[in-house]
């Protein structure tokens, strides 16, 4: 444990939980910097893998052991069924908010959350999309911030810059913060010391909310409302849009560390990076199917295992190939990506998660798409109908049980149903291995939202 309690040995009443460590994972980014991998549907923190998890999962993990408590994500209302997929393994408190305002909202929202639940934990507040190659270093720096935290502080882990960077923070050696500086800026703080925001504070709540009552009482008074409003169905809550929507969108940075008088910086060198632009392209997407002839300081990638990218003669380029978009941008432009998401019209993702598994758009035209399907073993979907759509299924690997009607039966592989328009129908895994089959939907508008739902095991928002 990270933080240890001593009782005497003849205590005859039931011990009290230790205190320990509630990771707070910020989750309802959008990453608009990474585009196209990184979209409004399907944001970087859960569609970009490495070594086959989300980074959102890499960070679930390296907070999963001795001296945490099960971690407070707070997340978009929109990315519900990806949370809820991806953090299946975590014990995680899980809770959306219905409009993005920033991280200082999210911040404050966590922190009452731990006063009413476990008001002597400590918070680590913690970006969902960064990578940190050596934990133990990472560990022992939480360690050596505990007790500044239990004296009210709030502990800030800075990161030795190698390079002049103008996407990140800086936190001066008296504690001051600067956000995002410009080059020449950069290279002054450097020359004096400064080390990187890593985005990584930990603190008590109370300290956190004596701050925000302080230096922000009118955000404070609006999350309080929205919190004490909020709506609580199965493993989240969702907070009030009525109210939230008031909110100034403003970073925890600006909102407080920029004003707040009592920070302590701890460094420390754990391989941590923020894979916030692609000018992390190495860290960010395999090498398999890009080619480069004759190309100088130029990335290639490509996220799709049957599209190939090549390079002849290209300097300076960072080219990224989705199915849904190509990106080709000139390194000194990498920063500017965020502007595309403004004016590029969404388009769907090819892969979706939901909790009871994921789908996988395969083809779509004019009246019909085609979808691969997983549930997950013991895994069900809601009870449904469409006003629009009639759907065909063809189980390709393990056994459905399908309710269609009245009717419920089992389908194994190679066998196939109908259902017709506005016919209730249900699909359920009762097997010990993935389902999947093969759906071909058929109608005059297809898309996710013409669903009735009747019955949801999961309570989805």
């Amino acid at each position: 444990m990270f933080l240890d309690q001593s009782f005497p040995t003849n205590t005859a009443i039931e011990l009290a939980r230790p205190t320990l460590i509630t990771p707070v994972i910020l989750a309802g980014g959008i990453g608009t910097r990474l585009w196209p991998v990184s979209t409004e549907t399907m944001p970087k923190q859960f569609s970009i893998l490495l070594d086959g998890k989300s980074l959102f999962q890499h960070t679930l993990a390296r907070l999963n052991k001795d001296g945490f408590a099960a971690p407070i994500v707070i997340g978009a209302k929109a990315h519900y069924d990806v949370l809820r997929a991806q953090s299946k393994e975590h014990d995680a408190s899980i809770i959306l908010e219905p409009i993005a305002k920033n991280t200082a909202a999210s911040v404050l929202i966590a922190a009452l959350c731990s006063q009413e639940e476990n008001p002597d934990d400590m918070l680590l507040i913690c970006p969902s999309d960064h990578k940190i190659d050596t934990l133990d270093a990472f560990y022992s720096a939480l360690s050596s911030g505990i007790t500044k935290a239990q004296n009210g502080a709030i502990v800030t882990f800075g990161i030795t810059p190698t390079h002049a960077a103008t996407g990140y923070g800086y936190i001066t050696p008296s504690g001051g913060f600067i956000e995002k500086p410009t080059q020449s800026l950069a290279k002054r703080l450097i020359s004096r010391g400064a080390s990187w925001n890593s985005g990584l504070f930990l603190a008590t709540s109370e300290t956190i909310i004596q701050q925000f009552k302080t230096l922000q009482p009118r955000m404070f008074e609006t999350v309080k409302a929205a919190w004490d409003a909020r709506h609580s169905g199965d493993a989240h809550d969702i907070l009030s849009q009525d109210i939230w929507k008031e909110l100034a969108n403003i970073s925890f940075d600006h909102a407080i560390m920029m004003q707040c008088k009592n920070i302590d910086c701890i460094s420390f060198d754990a391989g941590w990076r923020d894979l916030g632009d692609w000018s992390q392209a190495d860290h960010l997407c395999p090498n398999d199917n890009a080619y480069m002839i004759d190309c100088k300081d130029t990335a290639l990638k490509t996220t799709h295992p049957n599209q190939q990218l090549v390079g002849l003669g290209l300097n300076n380029i960072t080219a990224i190939a989705t199915q849904n978009a190509i990106l080709i941008c000139d390194n000194s432009r990498l920063q500017d990506v965020k502007r595309i998401a403004q004016i590029v019209p969404q388009t769907q993702a090819i892969l979706d998660h939901r909790p009871w598994g994921q789908f996988e758009r395969l083809s779509n035209g004019d009246r019909y798409q085609v979808k691969k399907i997983t549930v997950d073993p013991n895994q069900v979907l809601s009870l449904q109908s469409h006003h629009h759509r009639a759907e065909h299924w063809i189980v390709v690997k393990g056994t459905a049980k399908v309710t269609r009607g009245q009717d419920e039966f089992l389908l194994t592989e190679n066998q196939s149903t109908y259902i017709p328009l506005g016919e209730t129908h249900r699909l359920e895994n009762p097997g010990k291995i993935p389902l999947e089959l093969i759906e071909v939907q058929t109608g005059c508008y297809l898309g996710e939202d013409d669903i009735i739902r009747y019955e949801d095991r999961y309570n989805r928002p």
